[in-house]
């Protein structure tokens, strides 16, 4: 699982969109949640359910995951507008006809996803049991929208190409161990439905699409190769990515990285155990290699011998988990171009379970027959409980009947009942048919201000045939918490090495573990069948009542799939050394839930006044977790002292919050005799929500601890005025030791509404721009600074006309005006106030500045040179000799010449200052700084980066 482990690396697979589907796709069907947006009724909740059994009905929205260059988010589509389960984001989403999605992020760069030559479609086939033929159960549908350009305000712009990729991938294995399961009553016309353990998985048929290229319009292109997988033949492996840079229409590469792969013996799982990274020219080259533990012991993917997180277990009964071998295939070591390594180790996670023991200390059998011609006999016992010994009751029974013949259901019977004698309370009150088991059932006993209760205890038999009998015990319950092997693993720590042998300890210790949810949960339930005569199959003949007690690991999310941590940690401590002797940081964590809890609203019929308990019904919940307290230490021997600290406080304004429900169903009563308006009752209905949430830091105070024991303390405040508009800081509160307040207020174009450049500039989303900056010591102004905008290129570009300062209580000054921009948004020509203009000549098509001119004007110094040669020189001679035409044709007045050569891509390759000295940059085969050399080609400073030769002169 992911998790960082100090190696500074991370892998973004994919830039996308992609869509988990609940229920029916969202845009090919009606929205029927909002009928129970006002609470469950008979009315609200038939039409649900009777539109639901239907086609064109959708009880849950689709989940959505944007995966974009530096950002991640989860969203919920409201119409065509993405609302985002933490709202506390610039990005915004609109859906366009044909599955595009438009992506703008807070800076106005617009994103593009989806499309028909981008889109994802997959059909889902079970098969359940697992050997039996996969059959379809739905048609395509969309769940993937591939990045396909990025367009800046700039107009740089990256653009993805794919190709058609059809694979199929089996996966989702989902077990139901049966733990228990019996019929409760006895029907003749009624056959007991038995469930078999199963093990199923799901075969996802994906008509995708594989990235081939992507280009930049500054001439890059990277060229992505495939092989097959040997664990699934149809499907490819990235095996490694060609970048090139294009000069003229030449196209030269720069770089090559390779991706290799390695199977465990006799297996087909595929593990990355080599990355090359080679220069253009292939002659050097940085090698990264990579080992994984046992990885000849792991299964092939599809091994069902997994725990009920979907972690290998070898094989471990009823799902459960092994810490032996849940590690089999984990990363173990990393090792660098440079010799030096990472070996990484694993420990199993832990949770701090609460355990309940419920010690029974008394109890009561009441049992007996009932009389002739259906008449009753009643059994009554009142019993002594006190509050000290028997805070629990718990009660069950069963209504025997012995007679051959079926009993009459009206007459037939065993009445129940608890009773408080001194308030009258009842803690149940029940009829049981004749053949019924009345099952289990656990309350607290209600003492109020008192020691002791009496309660009365009444059952009474009806018919003669009728054996009655109803247990009641009492007692008390122990809670405690204990630390117990979890699923999944952490990481105990991470050993570095250098080429020299020196190695440091990074050491990861955990407390407070918390499961997120588990997909592995007890669902126990009863079912209520109605049976129809032979001979009048318009009548009830009957009715039976079973019990079921299952073990599940199917949840709304997938292990494969979405590799959520199963768990999270309330304190980290990342520590140095082995025993922490380096100091470290103790993080403190706290979650918080953007998809609730499921709540179940049970099933029960009103046809013979049978209630049933609600199943724990499970949705995997991806909590978002905040750090509450980051306390930086060090070691002093055994003991450990903190040396600072800081808190950290969030804001959650209710005001913008909001929920999106979803609806799932179980029919646990079967009758289909029963009225319409009572066809709602015989459904299990879970409720859960999509909770979209704004949060915050709202508070920080940092804490130094001197050796004295004395304390410093800043409390810093953040307020966000401007939400829900612009979810940017409005102003900042520091507050130090001494009591001195700094203040620090921002503006943004949502502050300037009315404003025809700032109402362009929201309308392109373009809210992270600060235009107003200022900064305030106690009461007096210390420093302003203001970009005021303007349209450039017609109103094609926004771009700063004016920055404004101000210093202390000075006025405020006229600090850089911009007098010209060409169509890409590079300055041609600025000012200071009162002060030469500074010119500045762009090159390589427009991507690098050539020449920076101070005392001059722009259509001077274009007049001067070829443009043609500029964009594409042949050499860095050709284009030093074009640029040092301006020198000539200036040499008369006084004006300052600094002109540039670039290696594309790569870095500067000469500056030429006014005075006419040339200093040279010289690259390596990977594109870094090798040399730094004055005109005479004298070394000025040397660059090595030690891994594979010295650098050559």
């Amino acid at each position: 699982m992911a998790g960082n482990t100090g190696t500074d690396w991370s892998f973004i697979g994919e830039f996308a969109i992609r869509r988990t589907v609940l229920d029916d796709p969202d845009e090919l069907s009606n929205d029927y949640t909002k009928l129970l947006d006002n609470g469950f009724n008979a009315d609200s909740l038939y039409k649900l359910l009777r539109n639901g059994m239907g086609a064109g009905a959708d009880m849950q929205p689709d989940l959505f995951t944007l995966v974009a260059p530096g950002y991640s988010a989860r969203f919920y589509m409201s119409g065509d507008t993405a609302v985002f389960l933490n709202r506390n984001t610039p990005y915004r989403i609109k859906l366009l006809p044909g599955y595009f999605f438009r992506v703008t992020d807070g800076k106005g760069n617009v994103l593009l996803y989806g499309g028909w030559d981008a889109v994802e479609k997959t059909r889902v086939q079970p098969a359940c049991p697992a050997e039996k033929e996969y059959y379809p159960t739905e048609s395509y549908h969309p769940t993937a929208m591939f990045l396909r350009s990025i367009f800046t305000p700039a107009k740089d712009t990256i653009r993805f190409f794919y190709s058609d990729l059809s694979y199929v991938y089996t996966g989702n294995i989902n077990i139901t161990d049966v733990v228990e399961q019996r019929a409760l009553s006895q029907s003749a016309s009624c056959e007991a439905d038995y469930i078999d353990k199963q093990v199923c998985q799901s075969q996802m048929i994906i008509e995708s699409k594989k990235l081939d290229s992507l280009s930049t319009s500054n001439n890059a292109k990277i060229i992505f190769n495939y092989d097959s997988r040997k664990d699934n033949i149809s499907d490819r492996l990235l095996t490694g990515m060609d970048i090139y840079r294009t000069i003229k229409g030449k196209s030269d590469q720069i770089k090559t990285v390779r991706l290799n792969y390695s199977y465990g013996t006799n297996k087909k799982r595929p593990f990355l155990s080599r990355v090359g990274i080679f220069s253009g020219d292939v002659k050097d080259s940085m090698i990264y290699a990579l080992s994984y533990n046992n990885m000849n012991d792991l299964p092939d993917r599809l091994d069902d011998r997994v725990d009920f997180w979907g972690y290998y277990n070898g094989g471990a009964s009823n799902g459960a988990v092994n810490p032996g071998v849940a590690g089999y295939g984990t990363l173990s070591r990393i090792t660098y171009p440079t010799g030096g390594y990472n070996d990484i180790y694993y420990e199993t996670n832990i949770v701090t379970a609460p355990v309940t023991t419920i010690i029974w200390n008394g109890g009561e059998l009441l049992n007996g027959y009932g009389e002739d011609d259906h008449r009753c006999k009643e059994y009554k016992r009142v019993v002594t409980l006190y509050r000290s010994k028997n805070p629990l009751i718990e009660w069950s029974g069963q209504a025997g009947w012995e007679f051959p013949q079926p009993p009459d259901v009206n007459m037939h019977q065993m009445n129940v009942s608890i009773k408080d004698v001194e308030t009258g309370f009842q803690y149940v009150a029940k009829r049981v048919q004749a053949g019924q088991v009345l099952p289990y059932e656990r309350t607290s006993v209600i003492y109020g201000n008192r020691d002791s209760v009496k309660l009365e205890l009444t059952m009474s038999a009806c018919g003669q045939y009728v054996y009655g009998t109803f247990n009641v015990y009492w007692g008390i319950a122990i809670s405690s918490y204990q630390d117990q092997p979890f699923a999944g693993l952490r990481t105990e720590k991470v050993i570095s090495v250098d080429k020299f042998g020196e190695s440091q300890v990074k050491k990861y210790l955990y407390a407070g573990g918390l499961p997120v949810a588990s997909p592995e949960f007890i669902e126990e339930y009863y079912t209520l069948k109605y049976c129809h005569s032979a001979t009048n199959p318009g009548s009830i003949s009957g009715s039976l009542l079973m019990y079921y007690k299952l073990k599940h690991n199917k949840s709304l999310v997938d292990l494969f799939a979405y590799s959520n941590a199963p768990m999270y940690y309330s304190k980290v401590t990342e520590g140095y050394g082995e025993n922490l002797e380096g100091g470290g940081i103790i993080h403190e964590f706290d979650p918080r839930l953007p998809i609730s809890p499921s709540h179940v609203t049970q099933a029960y019929t009103t046809l013979q006044g049978n209630e049933f308990n609600a199943a724990p019904f499970s949705i995997l919940r991806d909590p978002t977790v905040i750090e509450r307290v980051a306390s930086y230490f060090k070691k002093y021997g055994d003991s450990i002292k903190v040396i600072s600290k800081e808190e950290y406080v969030y804001d959650w304004p209710e005001a913008l919050f909001q929920k999106r429900n979803g609806y799932t169903f179980r029919q646990r009563v079967f009758n289909d005799w029963a009225q319409p308006s009572d066809y709602y009752m015989q459904f299990d209905v879970n409720t859960y929500y999509f909770n979209s949430v704004w949060f915050a830091k709202s508070k920080v105070i940092t804490t130094v601890y001197a050796n004295d024991d004395k304390e410093l303390s800043n409390v810093t405040q953040y307020y966000y005025d401007n939400i829900p508009a612009n979810n940017n800081v409005s102003r900042i509160e520091e507050i130090n030791s001494k009591g001195d307040t700094a203040k620090v207020y921002f503006k943004y174009a949502t502050n300037f509404k009315g404003q025809q450049v700032y109402d362009s500039m929201i309308a392109r989303n373009m809210v992270d721009a600060v235009v107003d900056e200022t900064h305030y010591l106690n009461k007096n102004i210390t420093e302003r600074d203001i970009a005021t905008y303007g349209f450039t290129q017609g109103t094609d570009l926004i771009a700063p006309s004016l920055v404004q300062i101000q210093k202390g209580n000075n006025p405020l000054e006229n600090w850089y005006r911009f007098h010209q921009y060409d169509g890409f948004g590079n300055i041609l020509d600025r000012s200071k106030s009162n002060d030469a203009h500074e010119v500045y000549i762009w090159g390589y098509n427009n991507q690098y500045p050539v020449a920076k001119v101070m005392g001059s004007s722009y259509d001077v110094v274009k007049s001067f040179i070829s443009q043609s040669i500029v964009d594409y020189p042949s050499t860095d001679t050709q284009l030093r000799d074009e640029l040092n035409k301006i020198r000539t044709g200036l040499s008369g007045s006084k004006a300052l010449v600094t002109t540039y050569t670039h290696l594309p891509l790569i870095g500067i390759s000469s500056e030429t200052d006014p005075a006419g000295r040339t200093i040279y940059y010289e690259y390596d085969t990977f594109g870094r700084l090798k040399l730094i050399k004055d005109k005479d080609g004298k070394i000025l400073k040397q660059f090595d980066y030690e891994f594979q030769r010295p650098v050559t002169q």
